[in-house]
């Protein structure tokens, strides 16, 4: 299954907890995770048609009269066609609306450009009073769920297409998922499956690398990070998105007491394009066997 089903689940679950829970859908149900409410708990499900800028405003509509609003669509008709509405509606106001966008990134398969989000984060980032979270492992789930209704504050929750590879750790904001090293591998999200995968290969040739995974970008974690980090000898970046206004941006603009030894990720000048997963990673050497040889050359 894919990460957004098991947060359709987890939201599905918390309904019968919370009265509040509100989720909002852009005609994906099926797609998106928001299916596992509409199917268990129709009354708290609402299909709002293709119209991501009237699903947001009344997102933000029942946030403020008290209800907990969970918006889903894919990330990039979420981000980029409504990005009017979360900029003025929600993160002006400090209201808490939820915003679930599924199939982030560049690995779309046959859905192409016009479907991938490869600069979503630098475009949500941007914006004041939203946190920021990527997980990769279905571990992860209620604990991201609990944090955001702790906080309450809005949210952005970035989910890949591809299934959730089972990852079995305990989750928190900044975590390793082998064992620390000089050498760290830095990601997010569906790109910490390929640092795990990268991982490995390397393990095989006898180098040691560690992966360091980040679940929540924003408010990015710098002293958490820093002090995962502050010995490493190299520190290698993988993200799927642009290198831009992603993790890449953040850690120079907000640790630039580290050195980022390389990044990877999809190109500057790559619009986009169709295809199987490890062909589009392999056009932009995001591939698990590209990334070992460049960190090999490094190494």
């Amino acid at each position: 299954m894919k990460l957004a089903d098991y947060l359709g689940m987890e939201l599905a679950r918390r309904c019968d907890v919370d009265a509040r829970i509100r989720v909002i859908d852009g005609d994906l149900a099926d797609s998106n995770g928001a299916m596992h409410v509409a199917e268990s708990k129709a009354d708290r499900f609402i299909m709002g048609g293709i119209a991501e800028q009237n699903m947001v405003s009344m997102a933000a509509g029942m946030a403020e009269c008290g209800l907990l609003p969970w918006v889903f669509s894919f990330s990039a008709f979420l981000c980029y066609r409504a990005y009017d509405q979360i900029r003025v509606s929600i993160c002006q106001t400090g209201l808490p609306v939820v915003l679930v966008g599924s199939h982030a990134g560049g690995c779309l398969g046959r859905n192409g450009k016009t479907h991938q989000s490869l600069n979503d984060v630098c475009v949500m980032a941007s914006l004041p009073n939203i946190d920021i979270w990527a997980p990769v492992s279905a571990a992860e789930i209620p604990y991201m769920v609990s944090e955001i209704a702790e906080q309450n504050r809005a949210a952005y929750i970035r989910l890949p297409r591809e299934a959730e590879g089972g990852l079995a750790f305990s989750p928190g904001t900044v975590v390793w998922l082998t064992e620390p090293s000089d050498c760290v591998l830095l990601s997010y999200g569906y790109s910490t499956e390929i640092a795990m995968e990268t991982h490995g290969l390397l393990a095989d040739k006898g180098i040691d690398v560690g992966v360091l995974h980040i679940c929540r970008l924003k408010p990015y974690p710098v002293e958490d990070i820093y002090e995962a980090i502050k010995y490493a000898r190299e520190l290698f970046i993988i993200e799927d998105h642009y290198s831009f206004g992603g993790l890449a941006s953040l850690t120079r603009h907000l640790l630039d007491r580290v050195r980022i030894s390389r990044v990877f990720a999809w190109p500057d000048g790559w619009t986009g394009g169709s295809g199987d997963t490890i062909s589009l990673l392999e056009q932009a050497g995001l591939d698990p066997a590209s990334i070992c040889e460049s960190i090999e050359e490094v190494l």
